[in-house]
């Protein structure tokens, strides 16, 4: 019954619902990350909590969204220059976030070092440890850059985040640096759920997850806050972050 009173309610307010929609494209960082944005390889789709989000736009005809497969580095240049027309990110992690437009705060991004043994007494950026640590290509890390240019940390780029967990396993690294909600997903998967994993007790970054856009989508970023707003104070977050937590059909290609 929610559904309908939240699906009315954006109508009313937006008055999309026999309006031509808007088409836009979203960059994604192939294959994604569960549980946020994700290809589902059963699906052959696209899924996540984002996906959710502007599904209930497009269910209302208010936008008409592609997914485009990508990478973080081209994706930023792409939606800069207007070939595309967002990426899911936050602003913090841009090169240039002058060059964008940003969507309200969908969730805090809050990112700490994973371990598969426990930390050291004393591990930390602080300590000159130059621990290997486990990175995703192309992403940036600015809890960590400073530490890195310092040399107390040494990055260790790698495709995606499963095969940042395989090689900290593999000793190829000391830690590694994910989101909370990505790691929960991630241990969920068989080759992970029964490895015990310790967590560094202070995070190394909280930021906010937004939909960035190039500036001439200013009218669509407007009708995505109504349905952001509308998403997180119905509840629908946390009912679709559990659901493709626990969703272990994703590509890891």
């Amino acid at each position: 019954m929610f559904r309908l009173i939240l699906a009315f309610s954006l109508v009313l307010l937006c008055n999309h619902l026999n309006a031509k929609p808007i088409k836009l494209s979203l960059a994604i960082n192939s294959p994604g990350t569960p549980p946020h944005l994700y290809f589902d390889a059963t699906q052959n789709r696209y899924v996540g909590v984002i996906a959710d989000i502007l599904a209930t736009a497009e269910n209302d005809n208010a936008i008409e969204v592609t997914y485009v497969d990508s990478h973080r580095s081209r994706s930023e240049t792409f939606v800069a220059e207007g070939q595309l027309d967002m990426f899911y990110s936050s602003l913090e992690w841009l090169d240039e976030p002058g060059r964008f437009i940003a969507t309200d705060p969908i969730f805090l991004h809050k990112s700490y070092l994973y371990s598969h043994q426990p930390f050291p007494a004393g591990f930390g950026a602080n300590a000159s440890t130059h621990a290997r640590i486990c990175t995703r290509r192309g992403f940036h890390y600015p809890g960590l850059q400073p530490w890195f240019e310092k040399g107390n940390y040494v990055r260790i780029d790698s495709s995606n985040h499963e095969t940042m967990l395989r090689m900290l396993l593999l000793g190829r690294c000391d830690a590694a640096e994910l989101n909370v909600k990505n790691m929960r997903a991630l241990q969920q998967q068989d080759m992970f759920k029964d490895i015990p994993f310790y967590r560094l007790e202070s995070p190394t970054s909280v930021v906010a997850a937004r939909l960035i856009m190039h500036p001439s989508k200013n009218k669509a970023k407007d009708v995505i806050n109504g349905y952001i707003k509308a998403f997180l104070a119905q509840n629908l977050y946390e009912e679709s972050l559990q659901r493709h937590i626990n969703n272990t059909r994703y590509s890891h290609e």
